[in-house]
């Protein structure tokens, strides 16, 4: 069986090469799938050029993660510093024609605001034990009856977070699943680590529906070890296939 694993990139650096560099490492793993991880507003701080644009064209599945925090805490919408880190957003969306843009739904005032800018475009993922909005199938409910256009990021480390024997993945996915646009997949380890470091395979306990893109924010571009991560996911899901899980 074949999973369709991609990564989560950004660059904290003042210009292009980190973020490129990630990029043409990303095509060379052979990965259709992509996430630009714009989560903090530092990650705006270097240039999005033609170059960059072309080499996350050449993915079949592009994600963009919104702005979710800054220095002080949520980024909220909508708000001044949301509306000028969107407007550059914007100009990506316009360049790369991604199939989703992701939200945390804990950063939202307004889900008018989000339904009328970006449409079909918005998704939504259950959130992690630090959040007091997200964590719960009743929370996500609520989400989606604000948004009812929008898709669903299952976060499968989100959900360990709350649930360490991930009891509620299954309820979880059949609530959900037919807005399912992708995965989020890591080992907690600290915080988002690489499953052949950590060897927590009860997270992946939550992957269903092996049709789906898994997005990994771990840190496994940085480290080489994209290709461990793809085997040692593949097995471990193979293997829970097998068993029935």
């Amino acid at each position: 069986m074949n999973i369709k694993l991609g990564f989560a990139v950004s660059s904290l650096k003042p210009d292009e090469e980190e973020l490129v560099t990630k990029l043409e490492r990303v095509l060379e793993f052979e990965s259709d799938a992509v996430e630009l991880s714009l989560t903090k507003p530092e990650k705006f701080n270097h240039p999005f050029t033609e170059k960059s644009f072309k080499l996350l064209k050449r993915f079949k599945y592009r994600s963009i993660h919104a702005p979710a925090r800054n220095s002080t805490g949520p980024i909220i919408y909508p708000s001044e510093e949301a509306d000028s880190l969107l407007d550059v957003i914007d100009k990506i969306i316009g360049k790369i024609d991604p199939q989703t843009i992701l939200f945390h739904p804990d950063t939202i005032n307004d889900f008018g605001y989000i339904n009328e800018r970006y449409g079909s475009l918005v998704s939504f993922e259950n959130m992690d034990n630090l959040k007091t909005f997200g964590r719960t199938i009743e929370d996500m409910a609520k989400v989606f009856e604000r948004s009812p256009q929008a898709k669903w990021v299952f976060d499968v480390n989100h959900l360990y977070t709350n649930d360490k024997n991930m009891n509620s993945a299954k309820e979880f996915y059949e609530t959900f699943k037919d807005r399912l646009t992708h995965y989020h997949v890591s080992g907690y380890g600290t915080w988002h680590e690489c499953f052949s470091i950590s060897h927590e395979d009860i997270i992946l306990k939550g992957v269903f529906d092996m049709s789906k893109p898994m997005i990994h924010e771990g840190n496994a571009v940085e480290k080489g070890l994209m290709n461990d991560e793809y085997e040692y996911i593949r097995n471990v899901c193979c293997s829970k296939n097998n068993a029935g899980v």
